[in-house]
């Protein structure tokens, strides 16, 4: 089986936490015999009118007239859709692939599904967070707030076939709300699985005279509870911070 793909992410089993869950999606998918045919865009170095035209009434339709943090920012965006929309268009009109796969989304991306919905696609969302609740992530394109944010979210996960949490916490929170959705938790990558077991061997005839507190600080949820560990800490045993951007911390 074949099926269309968007992610922002690489699937690096050896990189970030949005590098990592797409590496165990990328597994997963292979496991269940699906190819993915990514969408790879390479924006055009000269508009089209014709182009311009599509971009501009394709944002209306998805995101409407309100909210945009300006009218620049809203023509700008107009104009870097433009610069792809050929591919976009050409892209959800294959015809012998009836799914596409979505992990981009953040509301900029939020033209996929719709422009999937249009050529009869249907639509499996593997959101890696429910992006309006992630603490101090904030939209570049429209001036809502989190209510407004996760209120426009919650409507493009209803509108898909399917939905994968990356928790049973968000997916509880989804089927509350009406989302069509399942859980597919996180693993480690096969990869780096191994990796950590033979850690986990070595560690067995190590001396056990300090804790490492591991976690990537990138993630602003992550280096809250990091913050809050080390604010609590007592210094009586010795405490290693490890991780992507912990030299913050």
């Amino acid at each position: 089986m074949k099926t269309l793909s968007h992610s922002i992410y690489a699937p690096n089993p050896y990189g970030h936490g949005g590098e990592k869950r797409s590496r165990q999606l990328q597994e997963w998918h292979t496991k269940n015999g699906i190819e993915l045919i990514p969408l790879e865009l390479k924006p055009k170095e000269r508009l089209s009118i014709a182009a311009l035209w599509h971009s501009f009434w394709l944002m209306l339709r998805v995101y409407g007239s309100q909210g945009w943090k300006s009218l620049y920012v809203f023509m700008r965006h107009v104009k870097n859709i433009s610069l792809i929309y050929n591919q976009l268009d050409a892209y959800f009109q294959v015809e012998c692939v009836d799914a596409f796969y979505w992990e981009s989304t953040r509301d900029q991306w939020y033209i996929l599904p719709y422009l999937a919905k249009k050529y009869n696609k249907q639509v499996v969302a593997f959101p890696h967070n429910l992006e309006a609740l992630v603490d101090g992530q904030k939209s570049f394109l429209f001036t809502w707030n989190a209510e407004e944010r996760f209120a426009r979210e919650l409507a493009v996960l209803r509108d898909c076939e399917k939905v994968y949490a990356i928790s049973n916490e968000e997916t509880w929170l989804l089927q509350l709300m009406g989302v069509n959705a399942s859980a597919l938790l996180y693993e480690l990558p096969s990869a780096v699985k191994e990796q950590c077991n033979k850690v986990a061997e070595l560690r067995k005839q190590s001396s056990k005279d300090y804790y490492l507190m591991l976690g990537s600080a990138i993630n602003p949820p992550t280096r809250i509870g990091m913050e809050e560990v080390l604010k609590a800490w007592d210094n009586s045993v010795p405490l290693v911070v490890a991780g992507f951007g912990t030299e913050q911390l």
